[in-house]
């Protein structure tokens, strides 16, 4: 199987299809012959203009001359829904799963174009009624994934790694990468070397130092702090000026974020994550600098150089499994929908694509790693136990495949669910888009207002306290404010590469020369907005916010640098906490909290804490089920 056929796929800002009309079963339609432009306001991350050539009868090209989707995700939409329009001369063309909203925006922007070639819409719409019975394959295998984003494919090559022969890894949409790849593709890195590190400043201090003389909650917490305060004083003596960071300090950061769990869980959890930057900078991953991100803001978060966000990961993926020749069969839009059990262990699984029912069976295990289920949103409505009146109109920063297929398949079979109420909300979601991908400004390291131009939470809290405050705000809208210094636009581009001047021309982000003409454009008082970051300055100086306690400044807080610019967010669902409940080994465990023979699961289908550190989960798993 040619594998750089099969996961490759090209990145396109102008893709020019031009093919011989074929026959189909709609009504012929009629043109005025012509090329034509037309636009959709309704991509994921903007606008989606195309041109389309007509002769009097025939649909001759479908060219994409504009678009800013996601790298990765979007790509075989734009390259598909083209070449399919013509092909069938017909708009009544499959959505591409995993990318809906960019292909509704093609075929609306083609609808566009062919209204003002003349073309019968309706008619281009009927689709064909013609059906075929699915052929049914059986398929032999070590191992079977279902699910190829983070945890999917970082399993298939960390099985591959330690020698597996036969993988098969299923992907329901028609691109590796999963929520990976909208997510911001950030992970922890806390071992990073000094280059890589912002400078310590006397916030951040503060926050050591608070972590360090708190009380303790039990004997091995107190133990954890003595740590700290040990690793803390090595480095002092050090004279480095670079941020401090530990595996320790991360294990009571995420403990103060997570007071039910233990020191122990969380220095679990914080050597998965030492040991997956270090897996991928084994194989070669080059970092950025790190960060704080919204809820999370100890400046120790980092992601593909050279890459768009969470994209490179897969891109290194691909040139390790092809550079080594792994034994990996990728197969895109293909979803897992039942699994084989027989005598009580599970042996394999039910998938199918459009033509093919597969039966495929694995010696050494089946790995789900679908994801959770936060696109899912009647899902998110049955078992949220944390928002009250959720509206079920919101929307989610999630791709739309993920939809908990993993947890209902494995739900089938008797496992256990666990923590299924805990839904996070993301409170830095474009309003437009909800994309998480635009932000401008740090959102580690940020000035909120909300509408009335003042303040409302410490910035640096958790995703659910800043999310709980921001429900309650005019309209659920806040702006980050930033100045020419920290907010992260290079050349016109924003710190993920959208254009500056397309955000502006769509409302998405707003710059002014003055703090008091960016008042004016939000409609806020401009005195309320100028008093409202003056203060905020005072606090970033000083490294202590006498309104809301924060600590956590860097040495680019301040907004006092012209332009200015305010970026409007607001809440969408993000992260599922609850799913599969594993033992240590990632084996699913039933009901009766016993291990289901031949399941694995990793990745935010699990239960609990879950994210980009999913490819963690992925490596561990390649390592339990061949032995190393």
């Amino acid at each position: 199987m040619n594998l750089k056929r099969i996961i490759s796929l090209v990145l396109c800002c102008l893709l020019v299809v031009s093919l011989s009309a074929c026959s189909n079963d709609s009504a012929t339609n009629s043109y005025t012959a012509g090329t034509y432009t037309g636009t959709s306001a309704n991509g994921r991350n903007g606008e989606v203009v195309v041109e389309v050539t007509v002769s009097d009868s025939t649909i001759e090209s479908v060219n994409v001359i504009k678009h800013q989707e996601t790298e990765g995700i979007a790509d075989p939409a734009i390259e598909r829904i083209p070449t399919d329009i013509v092909e069938k001369q017909s708009l009544a063309i499959d959505t591409v799963v995993g990318a809906t909203i960019t292909s509704e925006a093609l075929l609306e922007a083609c609808e566009d174009a062919l209204k003002q070639a003349g073309a019968d819409i309706e008619a281009l719409k009927i689709a064909s009624n013609e059906e075929s019975e699915k052929e049914v394959v059986e398929l032999d295998t070590q191992v079977v994934i279902v699910g190829g984003g983070a945890a999917g494919v970082a399993a298939a090559v960390s099985s591959a790694q330690n020698g597996a022969q036969d993988i098969i890894l299923l992907e329901k949409t028609a691109a590796l990468g999963g929520n990976a790849i909208v997510s911001g593709g950030f992970l922890e890195y806390i071992s990073a070397p000094d280059e890589l590190r912002p400078e310590m400043t006397d916030g951040y201090k503060q926050i050591i130092e608070g972590y360090i003389n708190a009380q303790p909650t039990s004997e091995s917490h107190a133990q954890f702090q003595q740590t700290l305060k040990e690793e803390y004083n090595g480095y002092l003596a050090s004279g480095s000026t670079k941020v401090f960071d530990s595996k320790t300090l991360l294990s009571l950061d995420y403990l103060a974020l997570e007071p039910y769990s233990t020191p122990e869980a969380m220095m679990a959890f914080a050597t998965l994550l030492d040991d997956t930057t270090n897996w991928f900078t084994e194989m070669g991953m080059e970092w950025k600098p790190l960060t704080g991100i919204v809820g999370y803001t100890w400046p120790r978060w980092t992601s593909p150089k050279g890459s768009f966000q969470g994209k490179g990961y897969f891109d290194l993926f691909e040139n390790v499994i092809a550079e080594n020749n792994y034994p990996i069969n990728i197969m895109l839009e293909t979803a897992g929908t039942e699994l084989i059990v027989e005598n009580d262990k599970v042996v394999g699984v039910i998938a199918e694509d459009n033509d093919t029912e597969y039966h495929i069976k694995a010696s050494e295990g089946v790995v789900l790693a679908t994801g959770g289920f936060a696109a899912n949103i009647d899902m998110v409505m049955k078992y949220n136990e944390i928002w009250d009146n959720l509206d079920p109109n919101i929307k989610t920063t999630n791709i739309s495949s993920i939809t908990g297929d993993g947890i209902i398949m494995a739900e089938k079979v008797g496992a256990i669910l666990e923590n299924m109420g805990d839904i996070m909300l993301f409170p830095n979601a474009d309003p437009l888009t909800s994309s998480t991908e635009n932000i401008v400004g740090s959102d580690g390291d940020a000035l909120y207002i909300n509408k009335e131009g003042v303040r409302f939470v410490d910035e640096t809290l958790d995703r659910y306290s800043i999310s709980g405050a921001l429900l309650e705000q005019t309209d659920q809208i806040l702006y980050i404010i930033s100045d020419s210094e920290n907010s992260r636009i290079k050349d016109g581009k924003t710190f993920n590469g959208f254009d500056v001047e397309e955000m502006i021309e769509n409302g998405q982000l707003y710059r002014a020369d003055t703090l008091e003409e960016l008042a004016q454009m939000l409609g806020i008082d401009p005195e309320i907005l100028t008093s409202t970051v003056d203060t905020y300055n005072t606090y970033a100086a000083n490294y202590y916010d006498e309104e809301f306690g924060r600590l956590s400044f860097s040495t680019e807080s301040a907004v006092d640098v012209g332009p200015f610019y305010a970026c409007p967010r607001t809440v969408a669902t993000h992260i599922t906490g609850g799913g599969l409940l594993v033992d240590e080994n990632y084996r699913v465990l039933n009901t009766e909290y016993q291990p289901i023979e031949g399941l694995y699961s990793g990745g935010e289908i699990n239960a609990y804490m879950s994210g980009i550190s999913s490819f963690g989960d992925g490596m561990y798993i390649g390592q339990i089920l061949f032995g190393q």
